[in-house]
């Protein structure tokens, strides 16, 4: 599940589509859509080394509306033919996946956020939300954590990886730096998280280079 806004800036200029607030970004669009191809094919790759099946959400967000649509499309085209890859390729801006008695809902969170999204996704998935016992409502664009717990779901706001660029630093908009990995049983929801920082991940590829250079001095 990736919440939107993969991609920072929509064409060739590095300019949100609907403010135009200058963002920073490589000056060449293409290099840019080669990682992020790559950057997704490698992760769908290393999933299907652990799980039998992967279901692919890409959501629309406000920074990236084009660029999530072709990248939906291309992806359901480049796995048509491999049975354990589904991918959610639809227009809306609202996705869902049923597991079990199990629903998880997804929104970028520019249209509906923590306080109002989860009447939007019980309406328009009403059928699925009707069967199941579980349901929880994931959303981004802000950028930070936040939780509430309506009569109708879990809904979640997640921070991002990614650090802030000139705009946002500018803005004063102060978040921390996450990612979640968050197990669902099928008929019991929720059972179990990890959290993972950028701090944590530097910390080990620090420790690791720091172990080689021991070893060449040990061997020097």
């Amino acid at each position: 599940m990736q919440l939107g806004d993969l991609m920072h800036h929509d064409a060739l200029e590095s300019v949100t589509p609907a403010h135009r607030h200058v963002l920073d970004a490589d000056s060449r669009l293409q290099k840019v859509i080669r990682v992020v191809i790559r950057t997704i094919r490698r992760i769908i790759d290393m999933l299907l080394q652990k799980h039998e099946h992967v279901h692919v959400v890409m959501a629309s967000g406000n920074h990236d509306p084009a660029s999530s649509a072709w990248l939906r499309e291309m992806l359901a085209a480049m796995y048509e033919n491999e049975p354990r890859i589904t991918v959610d390729n639809s227009p809306m801006l609202y996705y869902a996946y049923e597991w079990g008695q199990t629903l998880l809902l997804y929104h970028h969170g520019h249209r509906r956020g923590v306080q109002n999204v989860d009447a939007t996704l019980a309406g328009i998935f009403r059928e699925q939300y009707g069967r199941s016992k579980y349901a929880y409502a994931h959303v981004g664009h802000r950028h930070s954590d936040e939780g509430r717990k309506s009569s109708l779901m879990y809904v979640e706001q997640h921070e991002t990886l990614a650090a802030p660029d000139a705009y946002a630093a500018g803005g004063g908009w102060l978040s921390g730096r996450s990612a979640k990995r968050i197990t669902y049983h099928k008929e019991w929801g929720e059972v179990g998280r990890d959290t993972m920082r950028p701090e944590m991940v530097a910390g080990r590829y620090a420790a690791a280079n720091d172990n080689v250079l021991d070893g060449q001095r040990r061997v020097a």
